[in-house]
């Protein structure tokens, strides 16, 4: 094998947040997606640990595998994770034994930038707002632990 033989395709940045207790993570990278017409996409991870969400039990459901051999869990059962606001709808769901960032096991839900209606690159400053938005749900139904 030869380093000319390494070809990198993506450099990733990572943004670290906390909010309301909860550790949030948003992610940009580089990839020219055509139909989208722009350079970067974007998606953010919502870190729900056992120590800041009270129904975590809910949350921690088991994985199914699918005819094609992919895990898949059904979260959409849940109605407080079904009816969050959450940009594009959830498109990641992971449970995690242990979590540097995070006390213990966590669920890690998370959603993208990247939809056919997704004409204009979202800043920053939104996405704060999507998760943030999406906490605020969570918070208001009392689930979040602070």
């Amino acid at each position: 094998m030869n380093n000319s033989d390494l070809i990198p395709l993506d450099i990733i940045t990572v943004y670290n947040f906390k909010y309301k207790n909860v550790f949030v993570q948003v992610k940009s990278w580089n990839n020219n997606i055509s139909f989208l017409q722009r350079s970067n996409c974007w998606a953010y991870y919502i870190h729900l640990s056992k120590r800041n969400y009270k129904q975590f039990n809910d949350l921690w459901i088991e994985p199914s595998i699918t005819e094609d051999g992919w895990i898949s869990y059904d979260y959409y059962k849940i109605p407080f994770i079904s009816e969050m606001p959450i940009h594009g709808g959830i498109t990641f769901f992971q449970r995690k034994m242990a979590n540097m960032k995070v006390d213990g096991e966590s669920v890690v839900i998370g959603c993208d930038y990247q939809h056919y209606d997704d004409v204009l690159e979202p800043t920053l400053d939104e996405i704060k707002n999507d998760f943030m938005e999406s906490i605020d749900y969570l918070d208001n139904l009392g689930l979040i632990i602070k």
